[in-house]
């Protein structure tokens, strides 16, 4: 399992080589979604991927995230957890 710190206000995801967080997966958009990160506040946002962005199995579009939220896009789950 990796680890990604938010060091950034924003930071995508997805497979590109320009993603703040890279996901080798072929399931997964070049730019599936973005974290907006404001002091302690993080937000998932869904930047209109193939598949969606799902957490706890409900699509959103943009959701404030709480500390063990699990992300979805496809089969692939990311747990989040705020520094602390």
């Amino acid at each position: 399992m990796d680890d990604f710190v938010l060091d950034k206000e924003i930071m995508t995801i997805g497979p590109k080589d320009d993603n703040d967080i890279r996901i080798d997966n072929l399931a997964v958009s070049g730019h599936h979604a973005k974290l907006l990160t404001i002091f302690d506040n993080s937000f998932l946002e869904d930047l209109d991927s193939t598949n969606g962005a799902y957490v706890y199995g409900r699509q959103i579009t943009n959701l404030p995230l709480k500390n063990g939220d699990v992300i979805e896009m496809n089969k692939l789950k990311i747990e989040y957890y705020p520094a602390l």
